[in-house]
């Protein structure tokens, strides 16, 4: 696992290390992931590495995760499931206010 410190400054979030490989074979992914404050965010997976697109609330961020373009993806690993969504390329998502 990979882990992100969050905006928050306190925390850390993590996803799989499976997601990096992906991005540096061009293929490059988003998902959704909250930290111990009550603050989610959504994150995307692109060329120079993880980013936060937003955050806001867990209802707000699974509205525009839901919104995105792209398959949905399940990654198993040792640590379980990690939910995750295939964008189409990068930079290419438009996000809806």
């Amino acid at each position: 696992m990979v882990e992100l410190p969050t905006i928050c400054g306190k925390h850390v979030v993590y996803y799989p290390a499976a997601l990096v490989g992906e991005a540096m074979h061009g293929r490059f992914y988003a998902f959704g992931t909250a930290c111990e404050c009550p603050m989610a965010y959504l994150i995307h997976i692109e060329p120079d590495g993880a980013h936060c697109k937003a955050a806001d609330t867990a209802e707000v961020i699974s509205g525009l995760y839901e919104k995105l373009a792209g398959e949905e993806y399940e990654i198993e690993d040792d640590d379980g499931s990690f939910w995750c969504k295939r964008l189409p390329g990068p930079f290419q998502q438009k996000m809806e206010p």
